[in-house]
């Protein structure tokens, strides 16, 4: 069929000006043809991720779309430069979106064997149950980032698996208790990085890290490690010039920031460092505190926020 050309082809979008999905390639066998990438002619092989569009039968390989236009790199630099100058809760300078996670509320022996720590009170703090304060978290930078001007979902999704404590004055309108998994979470994500007409995109996480990586629990058996959180940035945030900013109030959330700093010292990952912004609220060996109002970072967090 004809395609009519609406827009200029990019690593964004296809001929017709469609947004390109992430997909897979499959195996040999299973092609009926082989696939090119529309951007550079290179071939795309099996098992490689290919950004498409079915419509307009357009592809592109991953690293054409890795590849920065000059006005997205300038919309991204735009935006850091008035992050610096009025920070997150910037009263509209910024288009901003806010996504919030959390976690189980309880770690299962399995977990504590891979490293993941809970966050814990002190002196007289130390019989407070772990994360009763996440919901409150999550909740409270959602409020403070609202005031801010940025947007955000209207409901707050929770995995109906993990029982917590639970502050009274959350209606049923608020929360949403429904099955979570990983996937779900990045797709979510990726689709809101790539649709909404944003500068910065703050993804918040209030839970369990990983010693050693800072990596995030997010269900019972899954986690989001960095990697994940810089092939956001390498494949929805540089090509529409958007800053992914991730805020993380877990243990060893430190070791997030010193992965970031290594990713700018390896030539393919320096651009995608380049539109990551990490907030730690931990060194890297270090496990963070709480209380029932919530983690000691995100209570500090809050003051700077001017809500």
């Amino acid at each position: 069929c004809n395609v009519y050309l609406r827009a200029a082809p990019s690593n964004r979008n296809c001929p017709g000006g469609h947004h390109l999905m992430e997909a897979k390639l499959v195996e040999p066998e299973e092609m009926e043809l082989h696939t090119q990438c529309d951007a550079c002619s290179g071939g795309i092989e099996p098992g490689r991720v290919t950004f498409t569009c079915s419509m307009c039968d357009f592809d592109i390989c991953q690293r054409c779309r890795e590849i920065p236009t000059p006005d997205m790199v300038q919309k991204a630099r735009a935006s850091l430069q008035r992050l610096v100058q009025h920070g997150l809760s910037s009263g509209g300078a910024l288009r901003t979106h806010l996504a919030v996670i959390s976690s189980p509320g309880n770690l299962s022996e399995q977990q504590s064997s891979l490293g993941y720590r809970t966050r814990s009170g002190s002196g007289d703090r130390e019989s407070c149950l772990p994360l009763t304060g996440a919901l409150h978290d999550c909740l409270n930078v959602q409020k403070a980032f609202q005031s801010g001007g940025a947007r955000l979902p209207n409901q707050t999704i929770m995995s109906k698996t993990f029982p917590r404590g639970q502050p009274k004055s959350i209606s049923e309108k608020e929360v949403v208790l429904e099955k979570i998994t990983e996937a779900t979470i990045l797709r979510s994500l990726r689709f809101q990085l790539m649709v909404e007409d944003l500068d910065v995109y703050v993804l918040y996480y209030s839970g369990h890290g990983q010693e050693g990586s800072g990596t995030w629990l997010v269900t019972e058996d899954e986690s989001i490690s960095f990697q994940e959180l810089l092939e956001l940035s390498r494949s929805y945030a540089v090509p529409f010039g958007k800053l992914l900013v991730v805020i993380a109030d877990s243990c060893h959330a430190g070791a997030l920031c010193e992965a970031h700093k290594q990713a700018f010292h390896q030539e393919e990952d320096r651009q995608a460092a380049a539109n990551l912004i990490v907030f730690a609220a931990t060194q890297p060996d270090l496990d963070a505190g709480e209380s029932k109002d919530g983690g000691d970072f995100t209570l500090w967090l809050l003051t700077q926020l001017d809500v």
